[in-house]
């Protein structure tokens, strides 16, 4: 939790002087996310969405800089079979800092950051039932690309991978930017 709440007011505090000039650098998005979750004793693949709200500012001179807050439901299967009910959830929230350089609309990016995962299981046979929760903290790094279709929205394709003390998810994103 620290980790978080240093990121967080160091990402703030970049972005907070810019904030307060003018509103149009916002912007939110929608993304469709294919996931891929390996541990040392399973593996998972499955798809879910991605909600991003982020604020672009200008911190490194002829870059595009901007800071994201993405909340990332990851996976959810139902993995029962007859009488047995088994359900899984995994779901991330992520502070990411994202640096690119613009290229007649085209924007490649990086992105780096910090992310807190957490995962739920409820399993049932029709007499008794379990349940568990877990959630890490870790890093999150990728590389993606915006394309502008207009001078408020685009389109954005990125490849992303976390790592939780050994466990790893991997995520292919397309989606939708929408500018303030």
């Amino acid at each position: 939790m620290n980790k978080f709440l240093v990121s967080l007011v160091v990402v703030l505090g970049f972005a907070a002087p810019a904030a307060a000039q003018e509103f149009d650098n916002w912007y939110v998005g929608v993304s469709a996310v294919d996931t891929s979750i390996s541990t040392a004793t399973f593996e998972i693949d499955d798809s879910g969405y991605s909600l991003t709200l982020g604020y672009s500012f200008d911190a490194i001179e002829g870059f595009e800089t901007s800071a994201e807050l993405s909340y990332n439901e990851l996976v959810t299967m139902d993995l029962g079979g007859g009488n047995i009910r088994s359900d899984l959830g995994l779901n991330s929230t992520d502070l990411s800092v994202l640096i690119g350089k613009q290229f007649d609309g085209v924007t490649p990016f990086f992105r780096f950051g910090y992310t807190h995962g957490a995962g739920d299981v409820y399993v049932a046979d029709g007499t008794t039932a379990s349940s568990a929760s877990n959630s890490g903290n870790g890093y999150i790094f990728g590389l993606g690309l915006d394309i502008a279709v207009s001078q408020k929205s685009g389109v954005r394709f990125e490849y992303s991978q976390s790592d939780f003390d050994g466990d790893e998810l991997d995520a292919l994103r397309v989606g939708l930017i929408g500018r303030f």
